[in-house]
Parts: C-alpha cells; structure tokens; sequence
C-alpha cells in the first residue's frame, strides 16, 4: 500500500474516533440511546463505507485491506454501544432488600 493511502486511511479513522467520541457526548443514562448507535453507524456507512468502496475499485487497496478497515470502524461501533450499556447500567437503581 502507497504511503499517501496510508496516511489518508489514518485520518479517515481519526475522523471515525472524531465521531465516535462527539456521539458519547450524547449519550444520557436514561436508557434511550438506540438512535446514537444509529447516527453513528450512518455516519460510517454514508461518508466512509463509499471511500472505501472506491480505494478498491481504483486497486489502491485489497478488498482485504478494505475489510479490515471497515471491520475497524465498525468496532468503534461496539466500542460506543459498550460505554451506552456502562452508562444506562450505572444509573439502574440498584436492587436490594430495602428497594
């Protein structure tokens, strides 16, 4: 892989970092936070998924490579849909003989 696709992958995953740390600001503990993993997951889809699509029609990567990015991308997905639970969990009141 060419130096200059290297570094163009690099920032498009610090875009998806970017993103992925501006949704958990949206995230509350009222247990309402399916449409953050969803915006999320359209950002990915719409602005990314495509670049990648055409990095490996014009053969500057494999579709390996490809894979592998997107595979990335989607586990900063399960990344944020992992700090959601923590957060709706640590606001459950807890249960106990006196609740």
């Amino acid at each position: 892989m060419e130096e200059n696709v290297i570094k163009e992958l690099d920032t498009l995953m610090n875009m998806v970092r970017n993103w992925k740390k501006n949704y958990a600001g949206w995230v509350t503990p009222n247990g309402e936070n399916e449409y953050v993993i969803k915006e999320f997951l359209d950002e990915i889809d719409m602005h990314i998924n495509p670049y990648m699509q055409r990095l490996y029609a014009c053969e500057y990567i494999t579709q390996s490579e490809s894979n592998e990015f997107m595979n990335e991308c989607y586990g900063h997905v399960n990344e944020l849909r992992d700090l959601i639970k923590e957060v709706e969990t640590k606001q459950q009141p807890k249960k106990g003989i006196h609740a």
